[in-house]
């Protein structure tokens, strides 16, 4: 009996351990759960990107090829022999200027040619002058118009062979005189003030009346570099005058282009080989079905002497307004209702119409949203009618039936943090951006935030 009581004495009894919950952890999964939830559902709801509306200006441009006309005059010698050339390309000469000779034997052109061709012989101010033109030429250098290279090494060994020409005729004097003398030189003097240019290429004569169709052929010109050649006959084109600051050009354009600028007379031309401009006044002509632009300028003739075919870009039209993107610009179907049938009702400035409906004597107050006015009538949002909805005249009983609609164009508004279809009067447009009319009663103005993607969002939707 007594080890049984020592046994018991010595049994352990477990309590259960009381539970203590932490309300501090609790909260912060509560919180963890809820962000996770909200970090979720951000990354996968669409969000409305605002654009701020700003002034713009978009000019209607179009690129074509034009051909020159110009009043040129093509000087063939008079004797037969080796040629020599005194004045660069695009070079201005006066009357009697000696722009070139000829050497009959060819004894005193290899001389001349010997000595166009040591560049030591140039005198300090000379290199000056060339260290200058390399040096401006450098600063407004641009890998875009790498290709100007060439045109600037043409130029740069033109003037210098120019220079050395100039100093090889001073240098032999007295041979030239002798040789002249003897009529086996002779100098081929410009017969009056004008341009050089070493080129022919059969559009000498053409003028804007003798052009043809026919004579537009880019693809397939072509032109005698007349300094190729070293020995001349009697007859043989040695080169030519430009004498006309006045030139013209001809360009091929669409019906379209016509119609867009048959209401003009002046036109902004740009030329691609240098990025300048000028205006032009111009007349357009038929030939057949096909129209044609005569352009006429009295300046830049020297800038493009050398080219035949050039390519421009003409612009039109300017439009300057509001400037929005056009993947804001949204379409919208609204009824048309007549101005007198929209009241204001309800004790307060809304206004509204007096919408008719079945069972009911007296017509029901229904607020509206005017989006546009024209010619009388008022434009509201189709969404909140349907077709043959009947609305009464105010203090009348004429009836009105809802049934004729019209679409407008317009950005969602979202100022207020909700969207507003606004109304928009597109002046000009590209692929990009829209120009809309300033100061409309029912449109936008500077600053505005608007939608960016008009299609993502309708009207009253919160913005997120």
């Amino acid at each position: 009996m007594a080890d049984q009581k020592k046994n018991n004495s010595k049994k352990v009894v477990r309590f259960r351990k009381k539970i203590h919950i932490n309300i501090g952890i609790i909260v912060f999964a509560v919180i963890l759960i809820y962000f996770g939830v909200y970090v979720i559902s951000y990354a996968v709801r669409n969000h409305t990107v605002a654009y701020e509306v700003q002034m713009g200006e978009i000019t209607e441009s179009s690129s074509h090829t034009g051909l020159a006309l110009r009043t040129e005059s093509i000087i063939k010698a008079e004797t037969s022999g080796n040629v020599n050339y005194y004045y660069k390309e695009g070079a201005k000469v006066a009357y009697e200027d000696n722009v070139c000779s000829i050497d009959a034997d060819g004894s005193v052109s290899e001389k001349i040619t010997a000595a166009g061709s040591d560049i030591s012989s140039l005198s300090e101010d000379e290199l000056s002058v060339l260290r200058k033109y390399i040096s401006d030429y450098a600063s407004g250098y641009s890998n875009a118009n790498f290709s100007d290279v060439y045109e600037f090494k043409s130029v740069m060994n033109s003037t210098i062979r120019e220079e050395l020409y100039q100093a090889a005729l001073e240098q032999y004097a007295s041979e030239l005189e002798s040789a002249s003398a003897s009529g086996s030189f002779t100098f081929m003097q410009a017969p009056e003030p004008g341009l050089v240019e070493y080129y022919t290429d059969g559009y000498e004569a053409m003028t804007t009346s003798s052009f043809k169709e026919t004579d537009y052929q880019p693809a397939a010109y072509k032109a005698t570099n007349l300094k190729d050649v070293r020995k001349v006959s009697t007859g043989d084109a040695l080169y030519k005058l430009l004498t006309d600051e006045n030139w013209n050009m001809v360009v091929p354009i669409t019906q379209e282009e016509k119609e867009r600028y048959k209401d003009y007379s002046v036109i902004l031309v740009t030329f691609a080989k240098d990025n300048r401009s000028c205006y032009a006044t111009f007349e357009i002509k038929d030939f057949g079905n096909d129209p044609y632009l005569f352009l006429t300028f009295n300046s830049s003739m020297v800038r493009y002497a050398s080219d035949r075919y050039i390519d421009v870009t003409l612009d039109i039209n300017t439009s300057r307004g509001l400037k929005v993107p056009q993947s804001a610009v949204v379409e919208k179907t609204f009824f048309l209702v007549p101005e007198e049938y929209v009241t204001r009702g309800n004790n307060s400035s809304q206004q509204g119409v007096l919408l008719e409906k079945q069972g009911t004597k007296t017509p029901e107050f229904t607020p509206v949203t005017i989006y546009n006015s024209k010619d009388g009538y008022y434009y509201i949002s189709s969404a909140d009618f349907s077709a043959q909805d009947q609305i009464r005249k105010p203090e009348s009983d004429e009836s009105y039936t809802l049934e004729e609609t019209e679409n407008l164009k317009g950005v969602y508004n979202i100022n207020k943090g909700y969207a507003v279809f606004r109304q928009i009067e597109i002046l000009a447009e590209n692929s990009e951006y829209a120009i809309v009319k300033t100061g409309s009663d029912y449109g936008l103005s500077m600053y505005d935030h608007i939608a960016l993607n008009g299609e993502d969002i309708k009207e009253g939707d919160l913005i997120k």
